[in-house]
C-alpha cells in the first residue's frame, strides 16, 4: 500500500498544465481549476495524511515489514518534504526525521523470501456454491477470527481520538474529519489539526457552493 502512495506523490497526478503550457490546473471537485502550484491540493493532502499515519502510528510501524525495494520507494518522498508543505501540513517534519533515520538503517533484501506460509483454504467459494447461509457463514468466521488472531480489534475501523488515541467519541464540527475522546484533547490538538481542518473545511465550502 505504500509504495503506490509514494508514487503517486512523485507523479502528482492531480496537476496537469494548462493547453498553452503556461499555467496549472488541480483536480478539484471533479473539474480542472487554475490553482496555485504552491498550494496543497486536497488530494494530495489526503495522500501525505495516509503516508503519515501508515508509517508514524506505532501499531502500522509494527506490522510494516521494510525491505530494501519499499525502503527506495519511501526515500523518494524526501525531495517532496519541502518548508512551504511543512507551512501547510505541520505534522509533516516528523515524517521528513523518519524518513531520515530511515536512510542510515540497514534493512533486509527484498529477494529473500519469508519463511512465513500460507494455507488457502477457499471454504468462502465452497459455501457459495452450497449456498449456505451467509448470516452463519459470517458468525463463525468471525469467531474464528476472534479465537485465532491476536488484536482483533485492528482489523476494523473504529473512531480514535487524534490526541491520545483512545475511542473517540466527539467529531471536530467544522471539518467533520478528525475524533476526539474529550474537549480537552480536542483543545490541546488543536495547533496540530488547524491547518488540515482549514483545508477540509474550504473544499467543504466550494463543494456546498457549487450544488
Amino acid at each position: 500500500m505504500i509504495p503506490p502512495l509514494a508514487c503517486l506523490i512523485g507523479r502528482s497526478p492531480w496537476f496537469k498544465r494548462k493547453s498553452g503550457g503556461t499555467g496549472i490546473l488541480a483536480f478539484e471537485n471533479g473539474n480542472w481549476k487554475e490553482c496555485d502550484p504552491d498550494a496543497l491540493n486536497k488530494c494530495e493532502a489526503q495522500v501525505w495524511l495516509c503516508l503519515y499515519n501508515f508509517l508514524m502510528e506505532p501499531i502500522c510501524r509494527q506490522k510494516y515489514n521494510i525491505n530494501d525495494s519499499n525502503k527506495e520507494s519511501l526515500l523518494s518522498l524526501r525531495p517532496h518534504l519541502t518548508t512551504t508543505l511543512f507551512d501547510q501540513l505541520p505534522i509533516l517534519p516528523d515524517l521528513l526525521r523518519y524518513l531520515e533515520e530511515l536512510s542510515i538503517m540497514q534493512v533486509p533484501n527484498s529477494s529473500i523470501k519469508s519463511g512465513l506460509l500460507v494455507e488457502s483454504i477457499p471454504e468462502i467459494r465452497i459455501e457459495i456454491e452450497n449456498r449456505t447461509d451467509w448470516k452463519e457463514l459470517a458468525k463463525n468466521i468471525v469467531k474464528r477470527l476472534k479465537e485465532e488472531t491476536e488484536d482483533f480489534e485492528l482489523f476494523f475501523d473504529y473512531h480514535k481520538c487524534a490526541k491520545c488515541g483512545k475511542p473517540g467519541a466527539k467529531r471536530c464540527s467544522r471539518c467533520r474529519n478528525e475524533w476526539y475522546c474529550s474537549r480537552g484533547c480536542q483543545v490541546n490538538g488543536w495547533k496540530q489539526h488547524k491547518a488540515v481542518c482549514d483545508l477540509l473545511a474550504k473544499d467543504s465550502e466550494i463543494q456546498v457552493s457549487d450544488k
